[in-house]
């Protein structure tokens, strides 16, 4: 792994699962009808902790990258990659 790169992917766990939670409400997501369920997921430590995470929707697959403050309770939505698989590979994006 390379200093403030991506740890290898994983299944969602508790820490993925509240990541995904905490933004589910943005209004960036406004368009996403129903329920988002995270599938797997890679972190980067930054100043805080980017949360790179693959989540299901009703029509397919996502890619969101949510960033946790350093107080660990602080989430905010960067940004989302839409058309995505089950096979897509998450990978760094702005």
């Amino acid at each position: 792994m390379i200093p403030g790169g991506l740890k290898p992917s994983q299944p969602a766990d508790a820490a993925a699962v509240t990541a995904l939670n905490a933004v589910r409400h943005d209004p960036k997501l406004a368009h996403i009808p129903g329920n988002l369920e995270a599938i797997t997921y890679t972190t980067q430590v930054v100043a805080g902790t980017n949360f790179f995470i693959k989540a299901r929707t009703p029509n397919g697959y996502i890619h969101l990258r949510i960033h946790r403050a350093l107080n660990g309770m602080d989430y905010s939505l960067h940004s989302i990659q839409e058309g995505k698989t089950l096979d897509d590979k998450i990978t760094y994006f702005s």
